[in-house]
């Protein structure tokens, strides 16, 4: 089994072209937001879609001009009745999840991370028998509670509703791209900055942190809600992945 996929560039475009076609500065001035689906996808939980939501509270624009763009991007799941805006903080712990339970899909999940890092249509994947993984819906409701204590502590919010229910990794493939996707526009990578590089950082991480102990989920979670300094790599971590981001 297969699962389409889309290049990030190819997504941009998409979304800038539906941004300007809908005159994103007019909504935002007129304080109005348009939500469509961008795809739908069949899953073990059953049809689910990936939609869009625009502009964002946190878009910027400055002399008729957008200098920064925000979106939403919200999972729907009809079966779960789920429809929730994933961050990254719910995909690390997902992520976190899996591997805690099963320390088997620690090498699966590097690859299929590193897959699904790239700039290309290719099925992320590849390589990996995750597909072939047995499904189970649980969560870990004592994990879901220490992220909501860390935000807390932090002076921020934690949607639990992103975290209410364990991702089919087909979820996670589409939630992960069109979500990072946010941090290439709004940070381009051919700019210096850091783009998709940041969070693929933290659910690497995320993994790490499930099967080695020298450092903890809090740290991770920690790291992701940062602003405005670049957490130092870890010297037990191999970051050489993000060299094939571009």
């Amino acid at each position: 089994m297969t699962v389409k996929s889309y290049s990030y560039s190819q997504m941009k475009n998409h979304l800038l072209n539906k941004f300007e076609k809908s005159d994103y500065i007019s909504l935002y001035n007129q304080k109005k937001q348009e939500r469509y689906s961008v795809l739908s996808f069949q899953d073990v939980n059953g049809r689910s879609s990936i939609d869009i939501t625009f502009p964002g509270y946190k878009a910027e624009i400055k002399n008729n001009k957008v200098t920064k763009y925000d979106f939403r991007v919200n999972i729907v799941k009809e079966n779960l009745n789920i429809d929730t805006p994933p961050s990254h903080v719910n995909i690390i712990v997902d992520l976190y999840n899996k591997v805690q339970k099963d320390n088997s899909l620690y090498n699966d999940l590097r690859i299929f991370l590193h897959n699904l890092s790239l700039d290309n249509d290719l099925d992320p994947f590849r390589n990996t028998k995750l597909l072939e993984y047995p499904y189970e819906n649980t969560i870990n409701m004592e994990v879901i509670n220490l992220t909501e204590n860390i935000h807390r502590r932090l002076g921020k919010t934690y949607n639990r509703n992103g975290n209410y229910w364990n991702y089919s990794f087909t979820d996670l493939a589409h939630c992960i791209k069109w979500i990072v996707l946010q941090e290439d526009i709004n940070y381009p990578i051919r700019n210096g900055k850091l783009g998709r590089k940041m969070p693929f950082s933290r659910y690497f991480e995320a993994i790490f942190v499930a099967v080695n102990h020298s450092h903890t989920l809090e740290e991770v979670v920690t790291r992701a809600l940062q602003h405005y300094t670049r957490p130092a790599n870890w010297r037990e971590l191999d970051y050489s992945f993000l060299n094939d981001i571009k």
